[in-house]
């Protein structure tokens, strides 16, 4: 298959079509419940590639939108927020983070505190409150919105009173990163992923999508399956380091008042090929409810009640299940007859939690995921 990346600039608060750019090593990735990255280079030396940058070297270092196209299909968007000219090389190295990086240079434009929802909240309508509002031109003024769709925002958690005042100046990150943490027994968690499409009209779309019990499809909607003897290659981390068995959160306050929460992860404990009790303490700071605090650390626990895996897969972009086929958050099949680490082969299904593309200026685009489990819904 005939592979083609293109990379587009547009501004980013109008969404107009600044140039097409001409780059060099290309990389970038996505990365479930947080920001990813693109970097490239543009050679200034060159007639043709300082012309077609030339729109964006007038920005000045200002921000400013890139899309990634392949073969007809955004497969990455986000923001460029730094460049690095050196003379002597006449190259222009740029670095950038998918949408969803703008909020972490945004505080929280109204209260999500006891004071406004002196009963509760669904926490993925925090999310999108906590989105929506800080893009409320009316709000927050001039430049609040870069016009990124927010989809989603209810769940089955249960409600509880979220601890973030107005005058805590709390990013908007911070709070999708606290609630992405929350998890119910039953009722799952609440995850958020930044998509980019070209709609009918050809301009480029951005779509953050607040997801509840999960994000992602699961293994039985995906026929997503690796192949890990036929893969360029693959490694299988773990540290249980990270494992707790017991997990002790605490949230904001002092003495008696600090809400604390314990849970208990679901891993054997004491017997033969068993883990020994392991603590781990975490503090959420911005965090004033017990409710919240125990929702979080059941999240905790169904991460790290294990010793932690992250296993990772490289293969050629074309290869099947091929870029594009999958979403940040979906389940696939990892298997092998056997090897080295497998001796007994491995057959298990395990969640995309990140995905990293390299495009060389010759030879062939590679793309490496990476995986932990899937959750318990």
């Amino acid at each position: 298959m005939v592979e083609t990346f293109r990379v587009f600039a547009y501004d980013l608060n109008t969404n107009t079509r600044l140039t097409e750019l001409s780059v060099q090593n290309l990389s970038f990735d996505t990365r479930l419940n947080d920001s990813g990255s693109i970097g490239f280079e543009i050679n200034l030396q060159n007639p043709d590639s300082a012309l077609s940058a030339g729109p964006i070297l007038s920005y000045d270092g200002i921000p400013f939108a890139v899309y990634v196209d392949r073969n007809g299909t955004i497969v990455w968007g986000g923001i460029v927020w730094t460049g690095a000219f050196a003379r002597s090389s006449g190259m222009l190295p740029v670095t950038g983070k998918e949408f969803g990086s703008h909020f972490n240079q945004r505080v929280i434009a109204a209260d999500y505190s006891a004071i406004t929802y002196p009963a509760g909240i669904d926490p993925a309508q925090l999310v999108f409150k906590a989105y929506t509002d800080a893009q409320n031109v009316a709000l927050c003024g001039p430049g609040a919105s870069i016009g990124l769709t927010v989809v989603g925002g209810t769940s089955t958690i249960p409600p509880f009173i979220p601890g973030y005042p107005v005058t805590q100046h709390t990013t908007v990150s911070q709070v999708a990163a606290d609630m992405a943490s929350v998890s119910a027994p039953g009722a799952g968690s609440v995850d958020t992923t930044i998509t980019c499409y070209w709609d009918a009209n050809g301009n480029p779309q951005r779509v953050l999508r607040i997801w509840s019990p999960r994000a992602g499809r699961t293994a039985a909607f995906t026929g997503l399956a690796f192949d890990m003897t036929s893969c360029l290659d693959y490694t299988w981390p773990t540290d249980a380091t990270k494992m707790g068995t017991t997990i002790i959160a605490t949230g904001s306050g002092t003495g008696a008042a600090t809400p604390t929460a314990t849970v208990y992860s679901a891993a054997p404990v004491g017997g033969l090929g068993q883990a020994p009790r392991l603590d781990q303490v975490i503090s959420f700071s911005n965090v004033e409810s017990v409710a919240q605090v125990t929702a979080m650390a059941n999240g905790y626990a169904l991460l790290n009640g294990l010793p932690v895996a992250t296993p990772t897969l490289t293969q050629p972009t074309a290869a099947e299940p091929q870029l594009g086929s999958w979403l940040a958050g979906d389940d696939a099949r990892l298997w092998t007859p056997g090897d080295g680490r497998f001796p007994n082969g491995k057959d298990q299904f395990w969640r995309i939690i990140q995905f990293s593309t390299k495009v060389p200026d010759a030879g062939v685009a590679t793309v490496t995921l990476t995986f932990n489990r899937p959750p318990i819904i």
